[in-house]
């Protein structure tokens, strides 16, 4: 629970804590330690050493610490028990000795839950989203993502949640969700859950590129059975140093229960797509330089990231203009630029954040024309066009730096 304790400077306040209890120093690994930090986070006291053992059979320990100023506080305490880590947070709030608490703390102490996500072979995997979910699923609690030690901490309320994971964009996969119970330790609220990862193929091949894809529906399940026909736009291809001829003819593919297919294409070719369900027939594509690839960005290009020249900041005179160059990388490998590249528009649209600072003019193939209206600061950014690509799980994240330009 939350304790509110009415101190001076003059006092001392005492906080304690029963770590796991019955013989848990018989087994401890070390004496525990604790941060004191204030409602920003501040550490504002630490102990490391001189924490009291008040009941060797308990496990309870207590620390005195002197508040210097009034506040909302924390008391973190850390410390390993047959090795494994325990964390235990403690909320409470200083008030001067006579006065009323404006605010005193409605939540219970929050207890740290360590959810830690490994591969077969146990190996950390990074990078792994994990949500936090009421029991029901439907509300969001709290999130995280899994660092290099494959670790994600959270603070949710004693309770019982799913937990879903998210891990298409490093091709690793939870089974989701997963019900834990969160409680006042002890014991420690830290799980492990294993995760099935993908190695992409590559082609042996030093002239051929491993093709490989997986499709789901909407909500996340595999799509088996899913016809794709890939149609050489040149037969034969010529490859060159090596000049080696391979007459190519149609690939027709079938994806498996998994919703995955995989396929030898010549690096460089030209190739017409066939998917059914979601095209007829694709603009041609081509087949990177590489040993392996992702051919769900090739048929599914999205806006990943928008570079501006010059990179600003930018001053102008009301009423002058000024003309900027923009590049877009697609997450198919490809860069469009706005003057060389027409369809680069049709991705994206630049803005400007107050049009009574500046305007954006420019059709495409021109470039990008800032034109000052007014004094003012205003920033010029991108933003995609509705509908101009197919969706993609997980999302391609449109990453740029805004220009910021003053108007004088």
């Amino acid at each position: 629970m939350a304790h509110v304790v009415g101190v001076a400077s003059e006092f001392e306040l005492i906080i304690s804590i029963t770590t796991i209890g019955g013989d848990t120093l018989v087994n401890a690994d070390a004496l525990p330690t604790v941060d004191i930090k204030d409602s920003s986070g501040a550490v504002v006291a630490s102990f490391a050493g001189p924490v009291q053992i008040l009941h060797p059979s308990l496990g309870l320990y207590q620390i005195t610490w002197t508040p210097l100023a009034a506040g909302d506080y924390t008391a973190e305490w850390s410390f390993l028990y047959n090795g494994n880590p325990l964390t235990s947070i403690e909320s409470f709030c200083v008030f001067t000795v006579g006065s009323v608490p404006s605010l005193i703390p409605s939540a219970g102490p929050g207890y740290v839950v360590s959810i830690i996500v490994v591969d077969e072979a146990g190996v950390p995997v990074e990078g792994m989203t994990v949500q936090i979910y009421d029991e029901t699923g439907v509300t969001l609690i709290a999130s995280g993502v899994t660092d290099v030690t494959g670790e994600a901490l959270v603070t949710p309320p004693t309770d019982r949640y799913q937990v879903r994971f998210c891990g298409d964009h490093i091709l690793a996969e939870v089974v989701s969700p997963q019900q834990i119970k969160v409680i006042v330790p002890p014991p420690n609220n830290r799980w492990i859950f294993t995760a099935t990862t993908f190695i992409p193929p590559v082609s042996a091949n030093p002239n051929m590129c491993r093709c490989w894809g997986f499709f789901v529906d909407a909500a996340g399940r595999p799509c088996p059975n899913l016809y794709l026909r890939l149609q050489p736009v040149f037969d034969p291809a010529a490859l060159y140093v090596q000049a080696v001829g391979y007459a190519q003819k149609p690939v027709e593919l079938t994806t498996d229960e998994d919703g995955f297919f995989s396929v030898d294409l010549v690096r460089g070719g030209l190739f017409n797509v066939t998917l059914s369900g979601y095209m007829d027939s694709a603009p041609n594509i081509r087949i990177p330089d590489a040993s392996s690839c992702n051919i769900v960005d090739i048929l599914f290009p999205a806006p990943s990231e928008v570079t501006f020249d010059p990179v600003g900041p930018i001053a102008l005179v009301s009423g002058s203009n000024v003309n900027i160059e923009a590049s877009l990388l697609m997450s198919d490998g490809r860069t469009l630029n706005n003057t060389s590249d027409p369809s680069q528009q049709t991705f994206v649209e630049y803005t400007s954040s107050d049009i009574d600072v500046f305007t954006v003019e420019g059709t495409d193939g021109e470039s990008i024309v800032v034109q000052a209206v007014g004094a003012g600061v205003a920033t010029l950014s991108a933003v995609t066009v509705p509908l101009s690509f197919l969706p993609r799980v997980p999302a391609v994240v449109l990453t740029i730096t805004p220009i910021v330009v003053t108007v004088t």
